[in-house]
């Protein structure tokens, strides 16, 4: 669940984040995070790293396309108005 989620903010940028999730998990067989929280270690690092550097780190970028690295990683972006 998105931060944005979380503090009730919903809209077209929410609805990204959530199909973003889906895609991730589809294309990797696993969730990215277990809660979306800055009290949670692997969601800072996805704040921080971004999308594309898990991606990397679980050795993925072999398989993925750069188009499909850079669009989950934009509908995965934490801040809502970046996404």
């Amino acid at each position: 669940m998105g931060v944005d989620f979380l503090h009730r903010q919903r809209g077209i940028a929410h609805r990204d984040l959530s199909l973003g999730v889906m895609w991730f998990i589809l294309l990797t067989g696993s969730p990215l995070v277990s809660v979306a929280s800055r009290q949670n270690k692997a969601f800072v690092a996805l704040e921080e790293c971004g999308v594309a550097a898990v991606f990397e780190s679980w050795k993925f970028t072999d398989r993925l396309s750069t188009a499909i690295v850079q669009l989950i990683s934009q509908m995965l972006t934490v801040s809502p108005d970046q996404r």
